[in-house]
């Protein structure tokens, strides 16, 4: 089993007491992945990457109450960026996931609704790498990736945002920078 950092326990914690408080009996469950899944976190540099699976629909009360949390998460962890979807069972394991949106929440901020595609980079590696936190294991969740359409999307994904994040980086980082962070181990 995969040690999660006792930073990421340590937010996930108060998250935790702040989500309870707010919207009780909400969680179904909650999965991690990305550079905690993959023992890529760096303290102060990487996010956690999350998707929390609901027992409801949610309202738009609920995600006031999200909103409210998140902002407070991000006030008290500012270097510790949580990033992730709210979404329900069905969500996750329906074949055509295409309609189903779910509330996406980055940097203490509420970035919409946006669909959950099980044929993602973050769906395969929630599936293959990520760590069950509560609820249903991980292993047990009922989707497969199409690889075709997942290769499609990591060539979109390749093409677009981490050809900007390379030419942002040139911008503002020598060389000697850029290899700073490969030496480090960094995902990106």
């Amino acid at each position: 089993m995969k040690q999660v950092p006792e930073k990421v326990n340590n937010v996930l914690h108060i998250y935790f007491n702040l989500l309870d408080s707010k919207l009780p009996n909400f969680l179904e469950a909650y999965y991690l992945y990305g550079s905690t899944s993959l023992e890529e976190f760096y303290d102060g540099y990487s996010d956690i990457d999350f998707i929390a699976v609901v027992k409801r629909n949610m309202t738009e009360g609920d995600v006031t109450f999200l909103k409210q949390i998140h902002s407070v998460m991000q006030k008290k962890f500012p270097k510790t960026i949580l990033d992730g979807r709210y979404v329900t069972l069905d969500v996750i394991e329906t074949v055509d996931a295409c309609e189903n949106v779910c509330p996406r929440f980055n940097e203490g901020k509420f970035h919409g609704y946006e669909k959950f595609d099980r044929n993602s980079i973050d769906a395969y590696q929630l599936k293959k790498y990520g760590i069950t936190i509560k609820g249903k294991s991980i292993e047990n969740l009922d989707y497969n990736v199409n690889w075709n359409i997942l290769i499609d999307n990591m060539r979109g994904n390749l093409n677009t945002y981490w050809v900007k994040w390379i030419k942002d980086c040139r911008q503002f980082f020598s060389i000697k920078y850029i290899g700073l962070f490969v030496n480090l181990g960094m995902v990106e």
